[in-house]
């Protein structure tokens, strides 16, 4: 039988969304999925994350981080990455580098504090869904 470990090594699909992980290990990052390198889809929204950084996922094609506290787009760089969801956040600039997300066509950035999206530098991008929040 082979080892929890490298079976988690191996898992393509992680749905988190709705966990409230932040009250059972106080985690306000992803940064404990870095051993997860085959990871295809991440969906971790309606949590209490800060960012959505991690460690270049090489796999990684969809990831969904809406409904969190995150503020910055620092540290999403996964070159096969096409649909990033970060929608409903703090997000006030959008730092995206064409080089990171070579194949990124369609990014959803609703909901949040944007004030420009000059550092958009994404040449596949084919969608983008912009709408800035607004405090009552």
């Amino acid at each position: 039988m082979e080892r929890p470990s490298l079976i988690f090594r191996l898992l393509v699909l992680l749905f988190m969304s709705d966990t409230l992980i932040y009250r059972i290990i106080k985690l306000d990052s992803l940064s404990s999925l870095a051993s997860l390198t085959h990871l295809l889809t991440l969906k971790a929204d309606n949590n209490r994350l800060t960012t959505a950084a991690l460690p270049q996922m090489p796999y990684l094609q969809r990831a969904s981080f809406q409904n969190n506290k995150i503020t910055t787009t620092e540290g999403i760089a996964h070159p096969l990455l096409e649909v990033l969801n970060l929608n409903n956040n703090q997000i006030t600039k959008a730092n995206l580098n064409g080089n990171e997300l070579r194949k990124l066509s369609v990014l959803e950035i609703r909901g949040n504090l944007l004030t420009s999206t000059a550092g958009l530098g994404l040449p596949k991008l084919q969608k983008t869904l912009l709408g800035r929040k607004y405090d009552n």
